[in-house]
């Protein structure tokens, strides 16, 4: 008698061979997703920074005033981030920070300390690397005063 069909030996061979290349692939592709969401982190950081400059050279040339450096910026949760000093609304679009400051120095560089997107703190190292990590920064404001 001639009997179609798998046998449940075969069956089970074929499970854990799926079963072995899902534990292989998970986590490559759990790294691949957190390796992609700290660097549109990374790259909101830069947008918001590039705001902030462009805030800045707009009140320097609507108002005509001069707005002292360095200016700080700070953001949290519930307020509109402003030009400290001149009052220069930043905008931008897409995500805001949930915290964190950005700094535009005496120099002319710019520098940010712990802006917070989802469950990323990203901070400039020397004003030119960033770097978001998942655990923040402490001293990253002295850190930053002698761009």
């Amino acid at each position: 008698m001639n009997k179609k069909g798998f046998t449940l030996l075969e069956l089970l061979a074929v499970i854990i061979i799926l079963a072995i290349i899902a534990l292989i692939t998970t986590p490559t592709v759990l790294n691949v997703i957190n390796n992609a969401r700290r660097d549109a982190a990374k790259d909101k950081a830069w947008g918001i920074m590039k705001a902030v400059e462009y805030a800045y050279t707009e009140e320097q040339s609507n108002t005509g005033a001069t707005v002292a450096l360095p200016v700080e910026v700070n953001f949290s949760k519930d307020s509109t981030p402003r030009v400290v000093e001149s009052g220069a609304e930043i905008k931008f679009s897409g995500d805001k920070p949930i915290g964190g400051k950005v700094i535009m120095h005496t120099n002319g560089k710019l520098s940010c300390c712990n802006l917070k997107f989802g469950d990323y703190y990203c901070t400039t190292k020397d004003g030119i690397e960033m770097n978001c990590d998942t655990k923040e920064l402490n001293d990253c404001a002295a850190k930053d005063a002698e761009i």
